[in-house]
């Protein structure tokens, strides 16, 4: 199936389920035990519901907005996923980085980027964010955090996770 071919979301999903190994599927579709937080954060969408208005002219509809003081062309960017190599082996973070450039988006680079901040930073003129955790090594954090903005990154997002990895149950099913 091509692309151009998919109408929504369960169509993309089911041509990368069978375009990509069963592993980096459900590492990118998956979630921790359960998946119950998954399926709720994907359900919460539910509670949106679209206003239509007729006979208003949309010849000229403009989607950008401003996230957190950058210009953006869509009311999103693209978030910071960890081991992108999985899903584009030969380019990964670069691929991304020049998607959200050619779209106009907001790329944010993982602090577990297969590539450099550097290098990334080389790939796309857009605008781009990193991501960052706080580790116990201060100094660390302080120089990662200097190297992004000596390469041209604008922006930081702070994750926060549980002091133990979350039991993907999909991982070991895939050995």
């Amino acid at each position: 199936m091509k692309l151009a071919r998919a109408i929504n979301i369960s169509d993309l999903r089911k041509m990368a389920k069978a375009r990509m190994p069963r592993m980096v599927f459900d590492y990118i579709d998956g979630g921790a035990d359960d998946e119950v937080t998954l399926k709720h954060s994907v359900s919460r969408f539910d509670d949106y519901q679209l206003t239509w208005r007729s006979l208003l002219d949309v010849s000229h509809i403009d989607t950008s907005t401003t996230i957190m003081g950058q210009d953006t062309s869509l009311p999103f960017f693209i978030s910071p996923t960890a081991s992108t190599r999985l899903f584009h082996p030969a380019k990964g973070e670069l691929a991304m980085a020049g998607a959200a450039q050619k779209a106009g988006v907001i790329y944010a680079c993982s602090t577990l980027a297969s590539h450099t901040l550097e290098d990334i930073a080389k790939a796309t003129s857009g605008p781009k964010w990193v991501q960052i955790y706080v580790w116990r090594d201060k100094e660390l954090v302080r120089n990662f955090l200097a190297r992004a903005k000596e390469a041209g990154f604008t922006g930081c997002i702070l994750t926060v996770d549980l002091p133990v990895p979350g039991n993907r149950e999909r991982d070991p099913r895939n050995q």
